[in-house]
C-alpha cells in the first residue's frame, strides 16, 4: 500500500493532536508514548512503546502498515510543531 492506494491520504484529513500522555515500565513494555488524534474522518489512538527487547513499536489502529507510515509520519510532524526545544 502507498500514499496512492490509501482510502484516506493523512495530508488530506485534517488531522490534529487532542493528548498526549506517557506511561513507564510495565510486564510487556519499559515505556511508552500514547497520542489521541482527532480528524475529520473520525478519531484514534497512536501509541509508540520500545518492548523488553528494545524494539520500538507503533501501534496505528490499522492507520499504517509496514509498507506505509504515513499517517505516523504525520502525527510525528504535528508533534514537532507542539515541541519546545529547551536549551
Amino acid at each position: 500500500m502507498d500514499k496512492k492506494e490509501r482510502k484516506n491520504n493523512p495530508d488530506n484529513i485534517n488531522l490534529q493532536i487532542d493528548e498526549i500522555s506517557f506511561w513507564g515500565e510495565n510486564e510487556n513494555y519499559k515505556g511508552g508514548m500514547r497520542v489521541s488524534w482527532s480528524s475529520n474522518i473520525g478519531f484514534g489512538e497512536l501509541n509508540i512503546v520500545m518492548d523488553k527487547e528494545e524494539n520500538l513499536l507503533a501501534y496505528t489502529e490499522c492507520m499504517d502498515c509496514q509498507e506505509d507510515k504515513s499517517f505516523t509520519e504525520k502525527i510525528l510532524q504535528l508533534l514537532l510543531q507542539k515541541l519546545i526545544i529547551v536549551e
